[in-house]
């Protein structure tokens, strides 16, 4: 049986923040990843530089899994619920706690996502 883990990893610039929301672009990870797999796994690293609050959860990107506005991943935690979603844009985007239902809402009506205003140093690492 082959190995498929890699050593390779990209970090991704956060585009915009607020306080209950993250969104950076995944144009970048488009074009870097390789192949043509049917689904990508990726292991997501959150690291916020003002309280040094770490996070790692595994995320899986199915490509089979489709909707208007693009690709979806979840990921739910009983302490902090989150869900992430792929826009037609290349955006990621990852929203905490009772914005989650905002957003289940937004996927069912088709409402426009308000975009965030405020910007905040962040980052994240996907290896």
């Amino acid at each position: 049986m082959t190995d498929r883990k890699t050593e390779e990893s990209i970090t991704l610039e956060l585009l915009e923040a607020s306080e209950y929301a993250l969104t950076w672009s995944i144009t970048e990870l488009t074009t870097w990843q390789k192949g043509k797999a049917t689904r990508l796994d990726l292991y997501l690293s959150i690291e916020f530089e003002d309280n040094n609050y770490y996070q790692k959860s595994k995320l899986v990107l199915d490509r089979e899994i489709k909707r208007k506005e693009g690709l979806i991943i979840k990921k739910y935690n009983n302490e902090n619920c989150l869900l992430l979603y792929v826009t037609n844009g290349n955006t990621l985007c990852m929203v905490f706690n009772k914005h989650v239902a905002v957003l289940r809402e937004y996927y069912q009506v088709q409402t426009k996502f308000i975009s965030f205003k405020r910007k905040i140093s962040r980052h994240i690492a996907l290896n």
